[in-house]
This record gives C-alpha cells, sequence and structure tokens, in this order.
C-alpha cells in the first residue's frame, strides 16, 4: 500500500471499496455509510465530484485533472485538496490506495 502525503505518487491507483458501504446523493453532497464500521462521511460538493470519479480505479494524476478541469484553482492547491481527502478516505478504510 502506497503512503500518502508528500510521497504520494501520481501514478498511483486509487479504489474505492465498496463492501459494507452505502452512499446517497442529496443536493449534489454525497452521504457514505460503513455499517460494518458503524460511522458516516459527509461529503461536500467537491469531494463527491471526486468520490464518484471513483467508480473504477484511478490514478491520483487522473484525480487531479479532472479535479482541475471542473474546479478553478490553482494547480498545486487543487492537489493537495485531493491528497487531503483521499488521506481522510483511506483513515477511514472506504478507498485503497495501490502502488
Amino acid at each position: 500500500m502506497a503512503a500518502l502525503g508528500s510521497t504520494l505518487a501520481g501514478t498511483c491507483k486509487v479504489t474505492r471499496r465498496t463492501d459494507g458501504l452505502t452512499w446517497t446523493e442529496v443536493d449534489n453532497e454525497i452521504f457514505v455509510l460503513d455499517s460494518t464500521e458503524g460511522f458516516y462521511l459527509h461529503l461536500n460538493v467537491t469531494a463527491a465530484f471526486l468520490w464518484e470519479q471513483l467508480a473504477e480505479a484511478r490514478s491520483v494524476d487522473d484525480l487531479v485533472a479532472a479535479a482541475q478541469s471542473a474546479f478553478a484553482g490553482d494547480p498545486a492547491e487543487v492537489r493537495a485538496g485531493v491528497i487531503e481527502l483521499l488521506e481522510t478516505l483511506r483513515g477511514r478504510k472506504v478507498v485503497a490506495i495501490q502502488d
């Protein structure tokens, strides 16, 4: 499993873990429920967009490019935001990061 943060390579693949997860979209935001672990996540519009991008395995670079094209912002800040989200999602075990 790849480390995140400054060592996260752009070619790492990110996949959404579906076992035990349910989610629903409400007003362009997504609520993810992990009934096994007993928690839910609220994903804002930007995070929900990236969650939808994870229907299939995507590289970090692909996710950053998708976010950059969908939302205006400084490329370095967009990349940092994507990595921060991935760290949060991996910490909650709802995504897996593969080298």
